[in-house]
């Protein structure tokens, strides 16, 4: 299977006037490859989310960024625990 930015080039390519065997070569892959990723249609991922589990989701920011304000507060004491242990 193919990345998203090789399947992209292929397309570009098809675009610009290159062959079906010339982008085979230029991309070392097979006629066939070219061909399949050519006619099929490069869809988005799509990701349905409960409501709840926008909520758990939501909740778990919530917590993140508490914890984030707590470890903020204690990082100049920790920093300043790191150089006096550097210094002696």
């Amino acid at each position: 299977m193919l990345t998203r930015k090789h399947i992209n080039k292929i397309r570009t390519l098809k675009q610009q006037g290159a062959t079906i065997q010339g982008i085979s070569e230029k991309m070392d892959i097979s006629t066939w490859t070219v061909q399949k990723y050519l006619k099929t249609e490069l869809k988005e991922p799509s990701t349905v989310l409960l409501m709840e589990e926008i909520e758990a989701l939501k909740a778990i920011i919530v917590n993140l960024e508490k914890r984030t304000k707590i470890l903020e507060g204690i990082k100049p004491d920790t920093e300043q625990s790191i150089q006096n242990k550097n210094t002696t």
